[in-house]
């Protein structure tokens, strides 16, 4: 079995119990419950970490070759 299987069935047994959850709702449904329930919060902010370092890895990356391509004698 390839990693990249590997870690594709892992994600969907990670991802599985946050589908569909049971437990007292206090906060209405809708918008305000995505974004007053502590678990739709955790979630929200998981992925705006995951965009950050995506973010910044691409311009670290980005500047790392334009840097390589400064030295080059024409």
């Amino acid at each position: 079995m390839s990693k990249r299987m590997l870690f594709g069935a892992a994600l969907a047994l990670v991802a599985t119990p946050a589908l569909a959850h049971s437990g007292l709702h206090d906060h209405g449904e809708g918008l305000v419950h995505l974004l007053t329930e502590p678990d739709h919060m955790a979630m929200m902010a998981g992925f705006a970490a995951l965009a950050v370092l995506a973010i910044v890895k691409r311009r670290a990356v980005g500047a790392f070759f334009r840097s390589l391509g400064k030295g080059r004698a024409e």
